[in-house]
C-alpha cells in the first residue's frame, strides 16, 4: 500500500505479494481503525502472488494502523513489517479536508427597527459541525459582534438571532460561519467583511 493518506469516509484497498518455497496457507490483514482500540483481522484474498483486502471507512480524521501476516503450509509465518507489526505498524493517516456546508436564505426586504432578526441556516458536514455562529454590526461599522447559533435537535439546522437593539436604521449587516471537526472553516456567503 503506497498511500499514507487518504480522505474520510474512503476504503482502503491494502494489497500484498507473498511468496513462499513451499505452499501460503493464509494471508491476514490486522487493522485498527481510528477508533479501535485493539486490532481487527480479515483473511485477504489471493490471485496469484497478490492478496488484497478493503480496510471499511473511517468516519473521523485520525490514524488507522495495518500490518499482513502470512503463513505457509508447514507453519512458517512472516509479517509485513517484518519487525514488531503490532506497535510498529504501517500507518495510513485519515484527513477530513472538506469544508462544511451552509445553506441560508439571506433576509430579505426591510426588517423593522427594534426588532430581534431570527437567523436561520442549514449546517452540514461530511465528518460533524463542530460550531456554527452568527456575525453581526450595524451597517457601517466595522467591528461586527458574535452570536451563538444553536442546534435544533439532531437536526443540521441552526438558529441564532441579532438582538433587538442591533437592528437599527440604516440597517444591518451579517454573515454565518460554520467549523467542522477538522477545523475546516466555511462563511456565508463566502466572501465575509470581516
Amino acid at each position: 500500500f503506497d498511500q499514507t493518506e487518504i480522505e474520510v469516509k474512503n476504503t482502503m484497498s491494502i494489497q500484498a505479494e507473498v511468496t513462499d518455497k513451499v505452499a501460503v496457507e493464509t494471508v491476514t490483514l490486522f487493522y485498527k481503525g481510528v477508533e479501535d482500540v485493539t486490532f481487527k483481522s480479515m483473511i485477504m484474498d489471493g490471485k496469484g502472488k497478490i492478496y488484497s483486502a478493503t480496510i471499511p471507512a473511517q468516519g473521523r480524521p485520525g490514524d488507522v494502523k495495518f500490518y499482513v501476516y502470512a503463513e505457509d503450509s508447514q507453519g512458517v509465518s512472516s509479517t509485513e513489517p517484518a519487525v514488531d507489526p503490532q506497535n510498529a505498524p504501517r500507518i495510513i493517516t485519515v484527513l477530513d479536508t472538506t469544508n462544511p456546508v451552509i445553506e441560508h436564505s439571506p433576509l430579505l426586504g426591510v426588517q423593522e427597527a427594534g426588532v430581534a432578526a431570527n437567523i436561520t441556516a442549514t449546517v452540514t458536514d461530511d465528518v460533524e459541525v463542530v460550531d456554527a455562529s452568527l456575525h453581526y454590526r450595524t451597517a457601517g461599522n466595522t467591528v461586527f459582534k458574535l452570536a451563538s447559533m444553536t442546534r435544533s435537535g439532531n437536526s443540521s439546522l441552526y438558529s441564532g438571532s441579532i438582538p433587538a437593539a442591533a437592528v437599527v436604521v440604516p440597517g444591518m449587516e451579517y454573515y454565518i460561519r460554520a467549523v467542522d471537526e477538522a477545523a475546516n472553516v466555511v462563511t456565508h456567503p463566502a466572501f465575509n467583511p470581516d
